[in-house]
Formats: structure tokens, sequence, C-alpha cells
């Protein structure tokens, strides 16, 4: 599927940016006043396309260090692994399977290893104080975007990794289900997750909520038990954070920050919770339309970070019967994993 294909060219990017020293996809930047074409690339250019995905694998492969992990700060593992891991899973390859098998086992045993006895899985523990790039700061990255990695993984490993990756989900759950920072200093936090230990300013935030939605969704889609209330409640937050005007949703009630990034995800964690047709997840929609990639490596507003942004709103623009309505109705077909029901189910 082209949309598929899109979405796996932004994992790669995102993952070359992500890994030390890494590249980007042989895509230079456009000057002030050039516009990308707004048309469908030919079958031709989609070859072109699979040719520079599997360039970038190709490259990310050599850049694995022994022990598994990908290069980047220890505050930032095993997320940017598992992120790597993630981008090979959307090309197709699998764990002990093909050329890059071995090499993915490695990285699943890396993250595995990175889980912390209270279940946190983060190289490094958080720590007093919180501060922008420790420890504090990353942990709860670390942990919801390893636990996304672990679930997809799941039902595709073997033997002795198999059986460790079961538990590691349980007791990461179980720290989710803690909602660090907590207690909330303000009502109006509550429900979200935000860093490892408390912030100067709020307590919850959009960007690492959404994540700890897509971890939840994905443990409830592997058959995992997960807690109703803690999605029930990471709605309402996320409720809270949506603005009329300009119809989207901001970073946090402190730092009121909009962005393509934002938009998608909140529109990600409603369609995780199985809100698919909420009203203001397609006003944020028509947000990000308002506001299109028609410049590559250009934010839309100040300090956005493009890569994120895109990541978010690709994967935000293709949930099922919520926003693709502008494209013909034929394009779509119903799908028996995304239920109509405004639950968590």
């Amino acid at each position: 599927m082209n949309t598929t294909r899109i979405v796996t060219l932004l994992m790669i990017q995102l993952t070359t940016t992500l890994v030390a020293g890494g590249p980007t996809l042989a895509v230079e930047p456009s000057p002030p006043d050039a516009r990308l074409s707004p048309i469908i690339p030919t079958p031709d250019q989609w070859k072109q396309i699979d040719r520079s995905v599997d360039r970038a694998l190709a490259w990310l492969a050599t850049q694995q260090r022994a022990a598994g992990s990908f290069p980047t700060l220890d505050t930032g593992q095993p997320a940017v692994t598992s992120l790597c891991v993630l981008a090979f899973l959307a090309r197709g390859h699998l764990p002990d399977e093909g050329r890059y098998g071995q090499a993915l086992n490695r990285a699943i045993q890396y993250a595995l290893d990175s889980q912390q006895p209270d279940g946190v899985i983060a190289k490094v523990a958080p720590v007093m104080p919180a501060d922008h790039g420790n420890a504090s700061h990353t942990s709860n990255y670390n942990h919801s975007i390893s636990g996304v990695m672990l679930v997809e993984v799941y039902g595709m490993t073997k033997g002795e990794l198999n059986q460790r990756i079961r538990p590691a989900i349980e007791k990461a759950i179980k720290y989710a289900s803690r909602r660090l920072p907590h207690p909330k200093r303000r009502s109006i936090d509550e429900g979200g997750w935000r860093y490892g230990v408390p912030w100067s300013r709020d307590d919850s935030d959009l960007s690492i909520t959404s994540w700890h939605l897509m971890f939840l969704r994905s443990c409830k889609n592997a058959g995992f038990r997960v807690p109703k209330h803690l999605v029930d409640e990471a709605l309402q937050y996320v409720g809270r954070l949506w603005r009329p005007d300009p119809g989207t949703f901001i970073y946090a009630h402190n730092e009121p920050d909009i962005s393509r990034a934002m938009a998608g995800a909140g529109i990600l964690s409603f369609s995780h919770g199985g809100r698919h047709a909420d009203k203001r997840a397609r006003q944020a929609g028509d947000f990000i339309l308002k506001h299109p990639f028609s410049q590559y490596n250009v934010p839309a507003f100040p300090e956005e970070p493009y890569f994120y942004s895109a990541f978010y709103s690709s994967q935000a623009m293709f949930r099922p019967r919520v926003f693709m309505v502008r494209m013909p109705s034929s394009s779509f077909s119903t799908s028996p994993g995304w239920s109509p029901k405004p639950t968590f189910q």
C-alpha cells in the first residue's frame, strides 16, 4: 500500500536522523520558494522510494553495536534502538529471518536488557532533578516507544527471546499504570504522563501521553490486560488540551505550543482510545491539511520538529474512516480491527 510506504519512509528518515551521524535519504533541502509536487508518484517513482528505503536500512544495519544497540546517547536508549527495529519491521523484515533477522534479535535483546527492576524500559533510570536531556526527561519516552516495539515483535520471535518478552511487557504495563510523575500537582494534568520525576511546570504533556496510549493500544491488541480507566482518563486529559481556535491540540497547559506534531498526536490519541469519529480529531485533521508539508524540512511553526511532525501526521491522516474522507470512499475497506464505538474495548 502506498501510504504504508510513506510511513515506512518517514520512519527510516526519523531513525537515520536520530542515530548518530545518520544521513537523510539523499534528499536536498528545498530552497525557500520551492514546492513539492502534489502529483501522486508514478510506479517508477515508488520503486525509487523503495530503493531509497532499502539503502537506508542497509546503512542503518552497519551502525549497530555489538551489544545490539544503535548509537545514540545512553539517555536515549533503548528508544532509538527500538525505533530502528520498527523501521526494519515496517519494510517487512522479521526477527530471526532473512538478511537482518539476527540483527533484529540482538536489538530486541538489548531493549529487554535495558528494563529496570521497577519495570521502566530505560537504559538509564530517571533521577532527580529533572532536566532537559537527562534520564528523568527521557525515561518515559524510552519506556513507551520501546514498549510499542516489544509488543510488535511479541508474536514474531521464538524460543527464549519470545519467553522474555511477555513478562517484560506485563511489568511495563504496571509501570505505565503509575502514570508518572504522580501524584499530579494540579487536577488539570490528571490522566496524562510526562517525565519520570516532577517537572517545574506541567505534570503531563500530549507528546508522552500519546506514546503511552499507543503502547497501551498495542498491548490491548496483543491480548494483554490493560486497565480501561487508564485509557479513559488519558483521553479526558487529551480532550482538555483541545483548543477550538486554532482548531488543534496544545502540547501542555503551561506550554500551549501548537504544531502539526501535536495535531497528529491528538488525533492518534483519540484513535488509539477508540474514538475514531471525534469531531475534535477531525478538526485537527483539517488543521494539518491547512498546514501541508509542502516544503521539505521546513517547520510550519516556531521550534516545530519537522520529521516528528511528518511522522505523527502521516499516521494520523491514515486512521480508518476518519481523516481520509477527502479521498474516494472506494479507496478504503472497513477494517475489523477498528471499532466505530467510542470506547476502548
